[in-house]
C-alpha cells in the first residue's frame, strides 16, 4: 500500500528466484519519470540480468486522476512525461525487437490504460471500452504532438479491466478489447499488431461484508472469465479486503484461485474457448462498436481528459450505476447471501482500517495540478449492508 520508493525496496520486492520469466505489473500511476528510473536502475544493477522478467510499470495520469481525484501536476505536462517515458523504452527495447519477433508474448510495457476505477464505481461494459480507447487515443495524440511515432507508443501499451461475475458479458468484454486492440493498431498503420498485454483484475464492486466467504466464489468466476476472455495476467483481490486492510489469509486465497484455475483446471491451455459461440460473438461485436462509437464521441469533445476535468465521464457513470441499481430494486438481479437465500445468522465482516487511494490531507500542499470529483468503489451490496444488515434485511 505505501508502493516502492528507492531501489532497495524494488530489491526486497522481488528478490526471489521465483521471479524467473515472470511479468510483474507496478501501478506508476503519475510518476513516470521517477519510476521508469527506479526500474532502469534495478536492472543496471545487474538484478535482473539472470531472470528474464517482462516489467509493466502501469503509467497511467488520466487513471490515476480517474482513482485518487487529484494529480500533482498539470494534467498535460503529466500525459506529456508519461509519452516521452513510453517512447524512451521503446528505444531501449528496439535491440531486443528481433528476438521478440517470433513470440507471441507482450513485452515490457511503460503505459498502462486502466479502467478499474470507471468499473467498480459502476460504469457498464461499453462505457469501460469506451473510454480505454478514448484514453489511448489522447495517449497517442500527445504523442504525435511531441513527434514521436504511434508505432513507435503502441508496443508500450498494456490495457487493465476490472471484470465482475457475468460470465459471457464480461468475456465478450476482454474479446472485445482486443479487437478493439486490432482496429487501432490498424487505423494507426501498424504493419504489425503488437501482442496486447492485458491485465485483468477482478472487481471489488461484486463483493458483499455478508458472508464474505461467498466473495471467493465471486472471485473463482472472476478468475474464470479472466482466463477464458485472453487475460495475460490475473489479479484477484482477498475475500475479506472490502472496507479494511485483507487478511494475510485473504490475501493467502487471493493468490491461491489462479494457481488452481490454471494447474488443476488447466483453463489456459485453450486459446480464446469462447470463440464460435454465438452469444459471445454477436456480445464481442456489439461491445465493440459501441466503445468505437463512444471514443469518437469522446474525440469529437476534446478527449478523454477533457472529459474527466468537466465532469462528463462522472456523469455518465452515475448514470449507468443508477441503471444497474434500478435492476436489483425491481429484483431483475439478486445477490446471493445478501438480497437472495439470505443466511440471518451469518458472519458479516466488521470494517477495518480503511485502505482509501484518495489523496490524503497531509498531501494537499503538494498537490498542484487538476482535481475531479474521484470515481468512489460502489458495491452492489452496499445499499443492503445498512440499517438491517446484521439481521438479514434490507435498506
Amino acid at each position: 500500500e505505501r508502493g516502492l520508493e528507492a531501489e532497495e525496496a524494488l530489491s526486497e520486492a522481488l528478490a526471489s528466484e521465483l521471479l524467473n520469466g515472470s511479468d510483474i505489473w507496478l501501478g506508476a500511476g503519475t510518476e513516470a519519470g521517477r519510476r521508469a528510473a527506479l526500474w532502469d536502475g534495478w536492472r543496471q544493477r545487474g538484478e535482473a540480468s539472470d531472470r528474464a522478467v517482462t516489467i509493466h510499470l502501469g503509467i497511467d495520469p488520466l487513471g490515476a486522476l480517474a482513482a485518487r481525484g487529484a494529480v500533482p501536476r498539470p494534467l498535460a505536462e503529466l500525459v506529456d512525461e508519461a509519452v516521452h517515458t513510453a517512447a524512451r523504452a521503446a528505444d531501449r527495447a528496439a535491440a531486443r525487437a528481433a528476438d521478440r519477433a517470433a513470440d507471441h508474448r507482450a513485452g515490457s510495457t511503460t503505459l498502462t490504460i486502466s479502467t478499474v476505477a470507471y468499473q467498480e464505481a459502476g460504469a457498464d461494459l461499453a462505457t469501460e471500452l469506451g473510454f480505454a480507447l478514448a484514453a489511448l487515443v489522447d495517449y497517442l495524440s500527445s504523442a504525435r504532438a511531441a513527434g514521436l511515432e504511434t508505432a513507435q507508443i503502441l508496443p508500450q501499451v498494456a490495457w487493465r479491466f476490472a471484470v465482475g461475475c457475468q460470465v459471457f458479458p464480461e468475456i465478450a468484454k476482454l474479446r472485445a478489447a482486443r479487437l478493439l486492440w486490432r482496429a487501432i493498431c490498424g487505423a494507426a498503420g501498424l504493419e504489425r499488431v503488437p501482442p496486447l498485454a492485458l491485465h485483468v483484475v477482478g472487481s471489488r464492486r461484486t463483493y458483499a461484508l455478508r458472508e464474505p466467504q461467498i466473495n471467493l466464489l465471486r472471485a473463482s468466476q472472476q478468475g474464470v472469465i479472466a482466463t477464458c476472455g485472453g487475460a495475460t495476467a490475473v489479479s484477484l483481490p482477498p475475500y475479506d479486503a472490502v472496507g479494511r486492510t485483507p487478511s494475510e489469509r485473504g490475501r493467502r486465497l487471493a493468490r491461491a484461485i489462479p494457481l488452481v484455475l490454471e494447474h488443476e483446471g488447466r483453463l489456459g491451455r485453450v486459446a480464446d474457448p469462447a470463440a464460435g459461440a454465438y452469444v459471445v460473438e454477436a456480445a464481442t461485436r456489439r461491445l465493440a462498436e459501441a466503445a468505437w462509437e463512444l471514443a469518437q464521441e469522446v474525440e469529437r469533445r476534446g478527449g478523454m481528459a477533457r472529459e474527466l476535468l468537466s465532469g462528463a465521464a462522472g456523469e455518465r457513470v452515475e448514470a449507468a450505476w443508477r441503471e444497474r441499481r434500478r435492476t436489483y430494486e425491481a429484483k431483475r438481479a439478486g445477490l446471493t447471501g445478501v438480497t437472495d437465500y439470505v443466511d440471518d445468522g451469518a458472519r458479516v465482516l466488521p470494517a477495518g482500517e480503511r485502505v482509501e487511494l484518495s489523496v490524503d490531507e497531509t498531501e494537499e500542499e503538494e498537490v498542484c495540478g487538476e482535481r475531479i470529483e474521484r470515481f468512489r468503489l460502489r458495491r452492489d451490496a452496499e445499499p443492503y449492508e445498512t440499517d438491517g444488515a446484521e439481521s438479514g434485511g434490507t435498506a
